[in-house]
């Protein structure tokens, strides 16, 4: 009976629904991350929305390469695809489009390959910051 009513009633709720697949796919626990980090390190990335010069991106395009993603959200141009030094990186930049409240005030956010976020900083674009955050990702600290 419990069965029944939980499908009948239960599963039909889109939270409820996603809530469940999420659980069930390991998607709910994050990477862990040094003490210092944004609150949302470590976690998936939410379905963003970037607007830049060429138009709107969303996350999910920008990961399709299998590369971690950098985007730039001041619109300033600090990070580019040559000033990474041959880092496994995609660099984006523009202002950040219906971003959750959690993203508030990023101003630079790094994307891994699988939809996780690596760093995320508040502070004025910083290349140095940006390569420092990708070979800690790829050297696993």
């Amino acid at each position: 009976e419990f069965k029944r009513m939980f499908q009948r009633e239960l599963l039909p709720i889109p939270d409820v629904n996603r809530r469940i697949g999420l659980e069930l796919n390991g998607l709910t626990f994050p990477y862990p991350t040094p003490p210092d980090s944004h609150p949302m390190a470590g976690s998936r990335c939410p379905d963003l929305n970037l607007m830049t010069q060429s138009g709107d991106l969303r996350i999910g395009e920008m990961l399709r390469e299998s590369q971690f993603v950098l985007l730039d959200a001041t619109g300033t141009g600090t990070y580019t695809n040559n000033a990474l030094d041959g880092l496994p990186v995609r660099a984006h930049t523009g202002h950040l489009v219906l971003a959750p409240p959690e993203l508030d005030g990023v101003k630079s956010l790094l994307v891994r390959p699988d939809g996780y976020i690596a760093w995320a900083s508040t502070a004025n674009p910083s290349r140095e910051d940006a390569q420092l955050a990708v070979k800690r990702c790829l050297s696993g600290r």
